[in-house]
C-alpha cells in the first residue's frame, strides 16, 4: 500500500519524502468476514464533526478492515451492530472510555469482531474540525480527563471565524433543493458539479470552483477531496 496511487498522492500533498519507510505490527491475523458475528469498523470515540461526546462509528458484518475504509461498500452506523450484538456494542463502548483515559485525547480507532469477540486492531490522535476540537478540550476537561492548562493550550491556536457556521439562504427564498448527500469534508462551498478527476481538472483549468460528486468518496480520491 505505500506505492499505491492514493499513498503517493497523500504523501506529494503533504510534501513527505518517498524515501521514507513505515512502521509495521505483527500480530495474530482476526477475521471479520468470518460470518456469523463477526465485521469490521471504524471509529472515533467522539464525533470529530460537532464534537458530540457519543462515539462515532461505522461498521459492516461479514466484512475485513479494508471493505469499510475503501467506500467500496457502504458501511451502517452503530445502530445495527448495537441490535444485533448488544454485548459487542457494550464491549466497545466501555473500550472508547478506556482509550480517552489513558490517552486523554479523542481517538480514532479500528476494530474487528470474530465470531462475537472483540479486537481492537489500533489507536490514534483522531482529526477533528475546530468546533469539534473547542467542544472536546472544553468537556474533556469538565469530565476531568485533561487539565484546563491542557484544555487552554489545545484551544488557543483555534481562529474564531473557524468556529463560526455559514448557511446558504436562497435570496427568494423559494429554490427548491435537489438533493441530498454526506460530505466529505467541512464547510459551506459553491461550484460547478465535476463527476470525476477529469471534470475537476477542466473546471479548474476555466478558473471555476468544482464540487466533486461521487456515489461513494472513496480514498483514491483523496488528493480531489484535499
Amino acid at each position: 500500500s505505500w506505492s499505491s496511487a492514493k499513498a503517493v498522492a497523500y504523501r506529494e500533498m503533504r510534501g513527505l519524502s518517498h524515501g521514507m519507510g513505515t512502521a509495521v505490527t505483527v500480530q495474530r491475523m482476526v477475521f471479520g468476514n468470518a460470518g456469523g458475528l463477526s465485521g469490521a469498523g471504524v471509529g472515533f470515540t467522539r464525533n470529530p464533526s460537532d464534537g458530540d461526546p457519543a462515539p462515532w462509528v461505522d461498521f459492516l458484518f461479514n466484512a475485513q478492515g479494508e471493505d469499510v475504509v475503501s467506500g467500496r461498500r457502504s458501511a451502517q452506523g452503530h445502530d445495527r451492530l448495537a441490535a444485533i450484538a448488544p454485548r459487542v456494542w457494550e464491549e466497545l463502548l466501555e473500550a472508547t472510555k478506556a482509550l480517552e483515559r489513558h490517552f486523554g485525547d479523542m481517538q480514532d480507532f479500528e476494530f474487528t469482531v470474530e465470531d462475537g469477540k472483540l479486537f481492537l486492531l489500533q489507536t490514534r490522535e483522531g482529526k477533528r474540525t475546530p468546533q469539534a476540537a473547542a467542544r472536546i478540550a472544553l468537556d474533556m476537561a469538565d469530565e476531568g480527563l485533561i487539565d484546563r492548562d491542557t484544555a487552554r493550550s489545545r484551544t488557543a491556536g483555534l481562529d474564531a471565524a473557524a468556529l463560526t457556521t455559514r448557511v446558504i439562504v436562497a435570496e427568494d427564498g423559494a429554490a427548491a433543493t435537489l438533493g441530498h448527500a454526506a460530505t466529505a469534508s467541512s464547510g459551506v462551498a459553491s461550484g460547478v458539479v465535476a463527476l470525476n478527476e477529469e471534470q475537476v481538472a477542466a473546471a479548474e483549468a476555466a478558473g471555476k470552483p468544482a464540487i466533486l460528486a461521487r456515489e461513494n468518496a472513496e480514498t483514491h480520491d483523496v488528493a480531489l477531496i484535499d
